[in-house]
């Protein structure tokens, strides 16, 4: 990743709301996570949501208010997605 923030949004699972976030950096299988508001505990499941990727983790630090550390667990990259539903021959969602 660059210099500067991505641009995402961060919810508890399995149903939580989606909240404004941005992602500072990637490392390997974490992710650095800036979040104002939810409830964002170590040892809680996330979905992080971002134009490029989909990300599935574990909140596994959180420093401040706000900065948090998460495991990734799963991730979809939505290039690839879009190439395998294009294979499979799949209609376009609206």
């Amino acid at each position: 990743m660059s210099d500067s923030f991505e641009a995402a949004t961060i919810r508890l699972l399995p149903d939580g709301s989606p909240l404004p976030a941005k992602i500072l950096a990637q490392e390997g299988d974490k992710l650095s996570v800036v979040s104002e508001g939810g409830d964002f505990q170590p040892g809680v499941l996330v979905e992080i949501d971002c134009p490029r990727a989909l990300y599935l983790g574990e909140v596994i630090a959180k420093a401040g208010d706000a900065k948090l550390t998460i495991a990734i667990e799963h991730f979809v990259d939505r290039a690839a997605l879009d190439q395998i539903v294009r294979g499979w021959g799949l209609p376009e969602q609206a």
